[in-house]
Order: structure tokens, then C-alpha cells, then sequence
């Protein structure tokens, strides 16, 4: 023993104040020794029970008799212990629970009911046929939409078909709907579903919406082949946004096939005017007599070149257009003026090009601002 004070335990006095203790009468100590004497240990010799000596009495244990006394209870600190419990331990109380469980109650009744409403179309309160459409940025569409295409359109109907694959997750539909270069390009299967959730979020974005317009750019006929650019131009849901978008879908079509070549790319393209987007998919405004320029490889074709849905033009060949090679670089550069300037608004302008055995082909379509 020492007589150096003990520094207190916070972990033991907490557990001690979180005890309860019971009440203590003036029979409390007689009663135990009556007990303890009664079961003694088995093997054991008889102790004789211990009481507790009040304060200045220890002198009597040389003989002295020894008269049993209450020892006083000491009051614990009343004081709150959370401090020293730890959270997950720590108990709420009953009503604080009992908010917790209703709060739960309602998010599961709103959530059931919302569900219940994608589901089904119909509102509790209000018809479904009188129901509003949802509106967004002053356009009206429909809430549950797919993008569908018209019977004689077969490059269209494969580009549907392929962007509604991607949305609704269909990866062997989807492989299906690509022509031989582009499947060639993934080098498998497993490789292009790999890229499922990007495909679904990126192209997939067209099937719940309809197009603002579909325009259709043949590009060239070789044998029983034909390629064909569809551009697709709208404002889509992308990524919780909603962005204007034009997107060019090559098609090579054999007799009553078509299948999408997005991937067969015949080379590089660079778009020069108008400028590249930004991060807010925003283009610098095109003033109405500039020239738009791109650069394609050397050794392809001519491109082709089509401002909105006018005319489709041979870069080279149609007035306003020039072909040139670039100097002190590989590539060729073709501009186009068109006669009387840009057109002031919003324009679309789609290029593409292709091998010279029309095997591969590139192709893009981009949305920009003349003013």
C-alpha cells in the first residue's frame, strides 16, 4: 500500500455512476453476515463474515469487541457521463426513437408512392389522362418517351434501334447492330460491354427524347454499299444536364442491312472553325463571313461537307469549297464560304470522309452559333 493518491479512472467512475445503487437500511450489513454465514464455501474453513468498521474502530481487531455500524453512502456525481461513453453505446431516448421511426415511416410511404406512380402513370388526386406533361425550359415533353423511327428509313431505324439497346442495357443487341470494322475496332464482346454505363449515358441519351430534326448525308455507293451519315440534333438529359447536342451515326447499308460503323474510323478529323466547345459545351460564335475550316488526312478522299440540311457538298469540288494540302504539316485543308455568308442563328455543320474502299469512314456533326 502507499499513500499516494490514485489518479481517478474516468472509464471506472462513469461505469460506477451509470450503476444503480440500491438503498441501504440499518439491518443491510446483519442481514449479509447472516447470509454469507449460512453458505459456506465448500472446503473452505469458516471465516467469520466481515462488517464494516466505522471510521477510528480499527483498533478493536486486537480483541476488542466489535460492533457492526452503517457505513454512510457517498453520493455519485449526478453529472452527465456521455462524455466518456462511447456513441454507439450511448442509448437515445424513447421519443427521440419514436420520431426516428415515424420519419422513417413517411420516407417509405413516399417512396412507395412515387414508385408506384413511374410505374403505373396514374396520381392518387389527379386522372392520368389530365395529367400535366412535364415541361422543361418552356418545351413540353412527355415524362416516358422512346425515340422511334419511320418504316422507310432503314439507316434511322438502325441508329434507334442501337441507342435504345444502350439505354435499356441490351449489350448483345447493341454488339449486334455494329457493322464488321467497328466490332473490329473493340476487338470483342466483352471489351464493348465494358463500356456499358458510359455508351448508356453518352449515346443511350437519345432514346427518351425526340429530335428536334434527322438528317440524312450520303456519303458514297460502292458495289452494294452505301454509307450514310445520320445526324441526330436535340437537347438531351446528360449527366442530371440537359444539352444541346448533334451527333453524326455512320450507317453502311447492303440491300435491306444496315449496320452502325460508328467505330470504323477512316482517319482523323479536325474541326477548325468553329472552334472547339468548352467544359459548358459552349462554341465561340462564328460571324457570318467567316470561313469554316477543317483538316483530314492526306490520301482519303474529298469530304464531304453539308451546312444544316442543305446541300451536300464535295470539298474541292462545290463553289465556296477549297481543298488544299497543308504546308510544313501532313494533312489537307478544306474551307468553305458559303455564298451570302453563314446564315445568323444556330447551325449544324456535318463533315465526313472515308477510305477509299469505303471500308472505314468518320464523320461529326457539331452545333454552333452564327452571328
Amino acid at each position: 500500500m502507499t499513500d499516494e493518491l490514485v489518479p481517478a479512472d474516468p472509464v471506472v467512475r462513469t461505469a460506477l455512476q451509470l450503476l444503480p445503487v440500491p438503498d441501504h437500511d440499518d439491518a443491510f450489513w446483519a442481514r449479509l453476515d447472516a447470509a454469507l454465514a449460512q453458505e459456506p464455501a465448500p472446503g473452505v474453513a469458516r471465516r467469520e463474515p466481515l462488517r464494516a468498521v466505522a471510521p477510528g474502530r480499527a483498533a478493536d481487531r486486537a480483541g476488542t469487541s466489535r460492533q457492526p455500524t452503517t457505513v454512510p453512502l457517498v453520493e455519485l456525481e449526478a453529472r452527465p457521463a456521455h462524455g466518456v461513453v462511447p456513441p454507439a453505446m450511448r442509448r437515445r431516448s424513447n421519443v427521440v426513437l419514436s420520431a426516428i421511426a415515424v420519419a422513417a415511416a413517411v420516407v417509405v410511404v413516399v417512396a412507395g408512392t412515387s414508385l408506384v406512380r413511374s410505374r403505373t402513370g396514374d396520381d392518387a388526386d389527379t386522372d392520368a389522362a389530365d395529367a400535366p406533361e412535364a415541361t422543361v425550359e418552356g418545351e413540353t415533353t412527355s415524362s416516358v418517351s422512346t425515340l422511334t423511327a419511320p418504316d422507310d428509313e432503314p439507316a434511322v431505324a438502325a441508329v434507334v434501334a442501337w441507342v435504345n439497346a444502350l439505354a435499356g442495357g441490351d449489350m448483345e443487341a447493341a454488339w449486334d447492330a455494329l457493322g464488321p470494322a467497328s466490332q473490329a475496332h473493340w476487338g470483342s464482346m466483352s471489351a464493348f460491354a465494358a463500356e456499358r454505363s458510359g455508351l448508356a449515358e453518352g449515346f443511350g441519351a437519345w432514346s427518351t427524347g425526340t429530335p428536334d430534326d434527322v438528317v440524312l448525308t450520303s456519303l458514297r455507293t460502292t458495289g452494294d454499299d452505301e454509307l450514310v451519315v445520320v445526324t441526330l440534333i436535340g437537347t438531351v438529359d446528360q449527366e442530371g444536364s440537359r444539352v444541346s447536342r448533334a451527333d453524326a451515326f455512320p450507317v453502311r447499308l447492303t440491300g435491306e442491312d444496315a449496320v452502325i460503323e460508328l467505330y470504323a474510323y477512316a482517319g482523323e478529323l479536325e474541326i477548325v472553325v468553329p472552334e472547339p466547345a468548352d467544359q459548358g459545351h459552349a462554341r465561340p460564335t462564328v460571324a457570318s463571313g467567316d470561313e469554316l475550316v477543317v483538316v483530314v488526312p492526306e490520301g482519303v478522299p474529298a469530304p464531304v461537307l453539308r451546312l444544316d440540311d442543305g446541300e451536300i457538298l464535295v470539298c474541292g469540288e462545290a463553289p465556296g469549297t477549297e481543298l488544299t494540302v497543308l504546308e510544313g504539316a501532313s494533312g489537307q485543308r478544306c474551307g468553305y464560304a458559303p455564298d451570302g455568308g453563314i446564315p445568323a442563328g444556330e447551325r449544324v455543320l456535318t463533315v465526313a470522309f472515308s477510305t477509299p474502299d469505303g471500308r472505314s469512314v468518320t464523320a461529326r456533326s457539331v452545333r454552333f452559333q452564327a452571328a
